[in-house]
């Protein structure tokens, strides 16, 4: 099955790369265009000292760095 265009809906970050980042890569890999959306920051995970902006922030990094990665597997080979 082809597709043009893949939205993915998740409600944390990190949720699309650990359910779905392999397939996410093999459709980008096959052509389509993937996009995901994240719902939440992800600022009330964790228990820690630094507080919610903090974890959100933290949050955001994690995640750009993990779409970088899943980027790179959906480079065409």
């Amino acid at each position: 099955m082809e597709y043009q265009h893949v939205l993915g809906i998740y409600a944390h970050p990190d949720d699309a790369d650990v359910g779905a980042g392999a397939t996410l890569a093999r459709l980008a890999r096959e052509g389509a265009d993937v996009v995901l959306l994240l719902v939440t920051a992800g600022d009330a995970g964790g228990f820690t000292a630094e507080g919610q902006e903090r974890m959100a922030e933290r949050r955001r990094k994690e995640q750009t760095a993990a779409a970088a990665h899943l980027a790179s597997a959906m480079s065409p080979s």
